[in-house]
């Protein structure tokens, strides 16, 4: 792997992870008030996000695999899978960082756990019919998140990095067959 490719991957994975970064920071800032149409609305974004990173990972692989693939080789599969996973890394990298910073220094980590307790337990009690070994679950889960301790900013970026990391993963078993290219077999100044 070269500098051109480090550099590619790079920039690409630092355009990802801004525009997933904005997102998340759209998603926190959107639930830190819990309402059931807030929740609605940021299950539309994170939908209409998912398919905009798809395809913002298949055209960076796409250009890619005609920039960075030699003529002898062409682009393999694997190089395209490879491709796809830095990326989704340098992404998650971003991203954590900047899910750290508006949670913590935005946010507030206290207020976007009191608020995110408020919501299920109004959300249960508007629930008549709910089990209650199931309330009870989620008392247990409640009480031992408001115990936690508040992550740092590492738990955050690793996070991150897992996140994408397995997105990237799933998504580049797929595109990877799309982008590949063997190699050319024929020359164009011998035709």
């Amino acid at each position: 792997m070269n500098k051109e490719f480090w550099n590619d991957v790079a920039s690409k994975g630092a355009l990802l992870g801004v525009l997933m970064a904005l997102s998340r920071i759209f998603e926190l800032a959107l639930v830190s008030n819990w309402t059931v149409k807030s929740m609605m609305i940021v299950g539309i974004e994170y939908i209409i996000v998912a398919v905009i990173y798809v395809w913002l990972l298949y055209r960076f692989a796409k250009r890619a695999a005609s920039r960075l693939g030699s003529k002898e080789r062409g682009f393999s599969y694997v190089q395209g899978l490879v491709y796809v996973l830095w990326v989704s890394i340098f992404a998650g990298v971003i991203a954590g960082l900047a899910n750290y910073l508006y949670m913590h220094y935005v946010i507030g980590y206290g207020n976007f756990v009191e608020g995110y307790s408020s919501f299920l337990m109004g959300m249960m009690s508007a629930t008549a019919d709910m089990p209650s070994n199931l309330v009870q679950m989620v008392n247990e889960g409640l009480r031992a998140l408001e115990n936690s301790t508040e992550p740092s900013i590492f738990d955050d970026i690793i996070s991150g990095i897992n996140t994408y990391f397995l997105s990237g993963l799933v998504c580049g078993l797929f595109i990877a067959a799309g982008v590949k290219r063997g190699p050319e077999i024929f020359n164009d100044e011998e035709s």
